[in-house]
């Protein structure tokens, strides 16, 4: 299977570098940024940089376009204006939020058009194909196009599981939910122990075993048993205190009683009492 990547940053270059040779060849490469493209190609050893998009796709059976997603419709546009054959031709993109039906220039053209979304976060171009190894990738879109997603997702030892074209915004949101606002939420964490005095190098150390131990718990447990600290213990009297040391603090209060009045659906569903939980309901809504 001949495939051609549009977009080699950090998705690209990683998923680009993780496909078996003995399976796929991977004949070309394009990016904006020319420069990305080379050193994506230094990275890989693999596929010749080519000049335009329309280049990229002649090359493949298989047009991979792993570009930001504000760039998807562009991108589909210019290949679908493109004087090249497209019946036969197969066009995937990676967007989690964006589903196939942003390739339709490309499918009134002829081609079998699809989507396929790694849940998995690649912070660099960097990552090793052994990161793909056990994630879920979400697929839908035309028959073809979705089982050349599914061959390529087990070719890099991801699982694919299908999804509705309607429904890739909300699956979309899940995974920035659990992931990207993970981070934000570890920078409050540590900025509110930085005004305890402790040197914020220090205070991500503090607190990163933390969230690792909540996430074995989380892989071993359902949520609600994975849920520790005082409100799923029930403590009305710290959460009175957590309460008291964020006054002032607006914008970490509110966040804390968010997520507090979510924990304590989990800790409802984990046995405590209906009398604790309605006075936790209380204080977290300050009334």
């Amino acid at each position: 299977m001949n495939i051609a990547l549009i977009g080699t940053g950090r998705l690209g270059a990683s998923l680009a570098r993780a496909l078996p040779p003995g399976m796929f060849s991977l004949k070309a490469l394009h990016d904006r940024d020319g420069a990305a493209a080379r050193r994506c190609r230094r990275r890989i050893g693999r596929g010749r940089v080519v000049r335009t998009a329309a280049e990229a796709a002649a090359a493949g059976d298989v047009i991979l376009l792993c570009v930001p997603d504000r760039a998807v419709a562009e991108v589909a546009e210019v290949l679908a204006r493109a004087p090249l054959r497209w019946n036969g031709k197969i066009v995937l993109h990676t967007s989690g939020a964006l589903s196939s039906q942003t390739l339709g220039p490309l499918k009134r053209a002829g081609a079998a058009v699809g989507s396929m979304h790694p849940a998995q976060s690649f912070a660099g171009p960097e990552t090793p194909p052994s990161r793909f190894r056990g994630v879920f990738f979400a697929v839908e879109g035309d028959p073809k196009a979705a089982a050349a997603a599914r061959r390529l997702a087990r070719s890099v030892g991801g699982r694919p599981f299908p999804i509705g074209a309607g429904d890739k915004a909300l699956y979309h949101a899940a995974c920035s939910l659990a992931s990207n606002m993970l981070v934000p939420l570890f920078d409050r964490a540590c900025a509110l122990l930085e005004e305890t005095g402790i040197r914020p190098r220090h205070a991500a150390r503090i607190l990163l075993p933390l969230v690792e131990g909540t996430v074995e718990n989380l892989k071993g447990l359902d949520r609600a048993r994975a849920l520790t600290g005082p409100i799923a213990r029930g403590d009305k009297e710290t959460v009175r205190l957590h309460l008291e040391s964020l006054r002032g603090r607006k914008r970490d209060d509110r966040i804390y009683r968010l997520l507090g009045a979510q924990a304590l659906v989990l800790a409802e569903r984990r046995g405590v009492d209906q009398k604790t939980v309605k006075a936790l309901a209380r204080r977290l809504a300050g009334t």
